[in-house]
């Protein structure tokens, strides 16, 4: 799992931002093959926080496939 996804499935949007801005691969597959935007995506669906849809919008914004 990268940083960026660690940020993404903890719901912390300013890490988030800080990685985007610094060149993280929004589009980088764990083991699972899950990305950044899909570890959002699912605890966004889980009863997740806010930051997740918003986090979810950064990594589109930033090219995320899912």
């Amino acid at each position: 799992m990268t940083p960026l996804m660690l940020a993404a499935w903890g719901g912390r949007p300013n890490v988030v931002r800080l990685l985007i801005d610094n060149m993280a691969d929004v589009n980088a597959k764990n083991n699972d093959g899950n990305t950044a935007l899909m570890e959002a995506a699912e605890n966004h669906q889980d009863g997740g926080r806010r930051e997740h849809a918003d986090i979810m919008g950064m990594l589109k914004a930033a090219g995320a496939r899912e």
